[in-house]
């Protein structure tokens, strides 16, 4: 009796073992696709996120299927805006990852604004870009400018689909020919600014601080 007592107690303690890491195995596994039971639902005035017990969140960020969304107090989907000043999310509700936000600012990895965030090394990175500004900022002693890049990328063309964030020094110099190749001249930005709306930054150059202190726009408009 007591070698069979002893035999069933290693067994019940082998059972519960195998039962504490299946529910290991599980919990780890429901960590990396978040809440499976759910579903997506819509009506006329936006999307919301309905769990399996027929709940839904509101006032928090979840994850769905690897990506980050954030519901208001009502329960339905932020889009298109900062959450908190810090975060951005898509016309699709998700969060903005490593990218440029549509009003030109950038986020980490994490999702997180990047404060005074500007690309110093955009011309060691393409060859001979040409950058056409969609947003320009004053701020004091420069331009922040938000801009579109056509260019060689470690030997791909890019077409006009890298965005970035640059400092224009209000010092630079432009190489500007507005009369289609036959009156090239250098012109201070001012001038340039004040006679072209559309800033295009062909092959810029930069100082020290990645600042563009010049760069040519020969054919303009």
């Amino acid at each position: 009796m007591v070698k069979g007592g002893s035999i069933m107690k290693r067994r019940v303690c082998y059972l519960l073992a195998v039962a504490l890491l299946g529910a290991v195995s599980i919990s780890t596994a429901t960590s990396t696709y978040a809440y499976p039971g759910g579903e997506w639902k819509r009506n006329n005035v936006g999307w919301w996120w309905e769990d399996a017990n027929q709940s839904y969140p509101r006032s928090q960020w979840r994850l769905i299927d690897h990506k980050w969304y954030y519901f208001h107090s009502s329960g339905y989907m932020a889009h298109d805006q900062w959450i908190g000043g810090k975060y951005y999310v898509s016309e699709d509700g998700d969060m903005y990852v490593n990218r440029v936000t549509p009003d030109g600012y950038m986020v980490d990895g994490s999702g997180k604004w990047i404060s005074n965030y500007y690309d110093k090394n955009l011309h060691k990175r393409f060859s001979t870009p040409e950058l056409h500004a969609e947003l320009v900022r004053d701020k004091g002693n420069y331009y922040e400018c938000l801009v579109n890049i056509d260019g060689m990328y470690n030997g791909y063309d890019i077409d006009d689909t890298y965005r970035s964030i640059v400092r224009l020094s209000k010092k630079a110099k432009v190489h500007w020919d507005e009369k289609n190749g036959k009156g090239e001249k250098l012109v201070s930005l001012n001038d340039y600014m004040k006679r072209h709306s559309n800033v295009r930054m062909i092959d810029p150059k930069v100082d020290k601080n990645g600042y563009i202190i010049s760069f040519s726009d020969v054919n303009a408009s």
